[in-house]
């Protein structure tokens, strides 16, 4: 009876050490992404920025899947627009989620500190749709 309760609580704790392990390295990975996907959203910036004082209607050489073509500016900027946009959202989401992991690790630990001063980090920022409707 003793050892099958010692047997039940090395299980259980090697559970959870599983489980904070895993999320550890999920916190991690997703740490190494925004750090990735925001010197991406960089160098979009910049490309952006080079591409301003050049007419429209003129073309310019553009990286597309591994491949260059010649394509008018204002197509290439908007491509880019269109990449900065979906660069954006996966940051929200990579931070929405890293946000979750970092709380389900201090529960795991039982970081009661942590936990608190998590609170407020799943708050949400308010849209600019959504900040129309709380001034009228």
């Amino acid at each position: 009876s003793t050892q099958s309760t010692w047997a039940l609580m090395e299980s259980s704790v090697l559970e959870d050490a599983i489980a904070v392990e895993k999320l550890t390295e999920e916190v991690v990975t997703d740490q190494q992404l925004l750090v990735d996907y925001d010197r991406r959203r960089n160098q979009n910036r910049e490309a952006l920025s080079a591409l301003r004082p050049i007419r429209s209607g003129e073309k310019v050489w553009f990286l597309l899947n591994d491949t260059f073509v010649k394509m008018p500016c204002s197509d290439s900027q908007e491509k880019m627009r269109q990449h900065q946009s979906r660069l954006d959202t996966e940051i929200e989401t990579t931070r929405a989620s890293l946000k979750s992991k970092v709380a389900q690790l201090a529960a795991l630990q039982g970081d009661e500190v942590l936990q608190r001063k998590l609170r407020g980090f799943a708050l949400q920022a308010v849209n600019p749709k959504e900040s129309l409707g709380i001034f009228h």
